[in-house]
């Protein structure tokens, strides 16, 4: 699955970023995020990850898993993910 986000707030279509999703059972595997570069550091992020929490939950998701870059591991951590094999870079999160 596949999931586009933008914002037509200013009158046209801005493309903010993306998102592809893999589901296994009531494992959703996190393959690809991606906010544009631009607008990195300025809140997108944790609001496309907020809408991807509620996504998975509405689908019965229990665990989240993703593999992340070193330099994207604290925002994982931010959004609740701890390590699972970090080494590699996978991470997980179990929702409530």
């Amino acid at each position: 699955h596949l999931f586009l986000f933008g914002d037509r707030s200013g009158g046209q279509l801005m493309p903010i970023g993306f998102l592809e999703l893999v589901f296994n059972t009531n494992v959703l595997q996190l393959d690809h995020f991606k906010v544009t570069d631009d607008l990195q550091g300025k809140g997108y992020g944790r609001e496309m990850y907020q809408w991807l929490e509620t996504y998975a939950k509405e689908n019965a998701v229990k665990r989240i898993t993703l593999h992340s870059y070193k330099l994207a591991t604290g925002f994982w951590e931010k959004m609740g993910f701890a390590p699972n094999d970090l080494e590699k870079g996978n991470m997980i999160k179990v929702l409530t």
